[in-house]
């Protein structure tokens, strides 16, 4: 029987702030490290469209994105 979780990695990170030069680097080695499916940031006290670039380079999509005054979750899938 296929399982279809093999090589399916989540990871979640409560970033704090997803626009500063350390996140981002951090977010990058992390993705490349890891590879995972999908990528859920909390607090992110940015717009998503303002990252978007990004993380589209990186190779990840928005699938859930909920946006407050007071942080923000996204939730991304890999396009791959």
């Amino acid at each position: 029987m296929m399982n279809c979780f093999d090589n399916f990695v989540v990871w979640s990170w409560n970033v704090r702030g997803a626009v500063n030069a350390t996140s981002k680097h951090h977010c990058k080695k992390l993705s490349m490290k890891y590879h995972p499916s999908i990528c859920v940031l909390l607090e992110t006290h940015v717009q998503f469209g303002r990252m978007a670039s990004f993380w589209n380079w990186l190779g990840y999509f928005p699938a859930v994105i909920m946006e407050v005054n007071a942080g923000g979750i996204w939730v991304l899938t890999s396009g791959g």
